[in-house]
């Protein structure tokens, strides 16, 4: 059953996110423009990251909660703590040669590592609670 609501999940999720990524990358300039147009060259890059980190992050939002969930606290934490401390040293080698475009590098980067942690925890936690995996070490 709970299969079922995963695949339903992402039956409307999936479309959503790819809409949301292709109106970004077909019409991030137009965005832009209507924001600041003296932004749109400098700002497209850095759109366009936070945009695949926010599809990456929506994708895999309910890892974290299901860590929590099962108790895996000292591991999400860390995880969460981890990712921080990335974005912070990527922002300090980031930001200065690239502005804007190094920051939301710096955020994609450590947002979308993140994501990707929780949903191989999440993934390996579930296998072994359906009896397909090895016991878990966090």
């Amino acid at each position: 059953m709970k299969r079922i609501w995963k695949l339903l999940r992402l039956r409307w999720l999936l479309p959503v996110v790819a809409l949301f990524l292709a109106l970004v990358f077909g019409f991030g300039r137009e965005i832009l423009g209507v924001f600041r147009s003296e932004f749109v060259n400098e700002g497209i890059t850095a759109l366009q990251l936070l945009a695949i980190a926010t599809a990456i992050s929506m994708l895999f939002a309910l890892a974290p909660t299901y860590l929590k969930y099962v108790g895996h606290n000292r591991f999400t934490l860390g995880t969460v703590v981890g990712a921080a401390a990335i974005q912070v040293l990527l922002l300090a080698l980031l930001v200065p040669r690239f502005a804007a475009s190094g920051a939301a590098l710096a955020y994609a980067v450590s947002t979308c590592g993140m994501y990707l942690v929780f949903a191989r925890m999440a993934h390996r936690e579930l296998a072994l609670l359906r009896g397909d995996g090895k016991q878990s070490k966090a």
